[in-house]
């Protein structure tokens, strides 16, 4: 892996930990670029002999019903940046009970948005083992003024409909998350403490979500004082609420 820096290489060997010893687990690995997306492919057949799936709207089911399915195996799909990314991930929740029932192994790469919805979903806690976001590093600076581009729209379509009390969340949302991914973490702070500001108060997974995901900013700022408070309350959340998913992953990220 030549894309990505010595600190995720840390998380990379948990992930491989996670391989070799648990009987059956989904592991969420998402990404940013379509490179890095394609190394961890060959990655996972080179090291791991992972089997590629493709073309499978519902993954879990399908190869719970596969005939050349055997649970010894390890899959791996790349659903990064597909047009039903979204409706692939609605579709892991719907069918998570597949993995324990018949001894799923299956990392899933996605981007950085889906991984961020996916922690929303309570019920598939028990069955995700791992999940972080790595950054492809080899991506070169002449992608900026694209990536730029899609961060301007975004913050366009928020202006347009943050009048809209039921809109302000989704769309600061979306501008928080690219500022994210294109290392912008000022401008990602300030949408995520919008999307702060604007959670109905029942939403309490999401707010834990935020939190979290403000956390991890000052730690990429290096205000690891800031992050630590924002991560303990996301993690207070988390525990009064059994939102197991979330609170595994603030811990990890203190």
């Amino acid at each position: 892996m030549t894309s990505i820096i010595p600190i995720d290489k840390v998380k990379l060997d948990k992930l491989n930990r996670i391989i070799s010893h648990k009987k059956s687990y989904i592991s969420l690995v998402s990404v940013d670029s379509d490179n890095l997306a394609k190394e961890f492919i060959e990655y996972f057949k080179s090291k791991s002999q992972a089997i590629e799936l493709k073309n499978n709207k519902r993954i879990l089911y399908d190869l719970s019903y596969n005939k050349s399915y055997l649970s010894h195996n390890l899959y791996v799909a790349n659903i990064y940046n597909l047009d039903n990314e979204k409706e692939i991930i609605d579709n892991l929740q719907f069918d998570r009970d597949f993995v324990a029932e018949n001894k799923i192994k299956i990392i899933i790469i996605l981007s950085r948005p889906m991984l961020i919805k996916l922690q929303e979903y309570g019920d598939l806690h028990s069955v995700v083992k791992f999940s972080y976001f790595f950054k492809d590093h080899s991506v070169k600076k002449a992608n900026q003024g694209f990536s730029d581009g899609r961060l301007k729209r975004l913050i366009k379509q928020y202006e347009k409909y943050k009048t809209k009390p039921t809109r302000i969340f989704d769309f600061a949302f979306s501008v928080a998350v690219e500022a994210y991914v294109i290392s912008d973490f000022e401008i990602s702070l300030k949408y995520f403490e919008i999307c702060l500001k604007n959670i109905n108060n029942n939403n309490k997974d999401r707010k834990a979500n935020t939190l979290g995901n403000i956390g991890n900013i000052y730690i990429s700022l290096g205000n690891f004082d800031k992050a630590l408070e924002y991560q303990e309350n996301a993690i207070s959340i988390a525990e009064k609420n059994n939102y197991i998913l979330i609170k595994a992953q603030s811990l990890e990220n203190i």
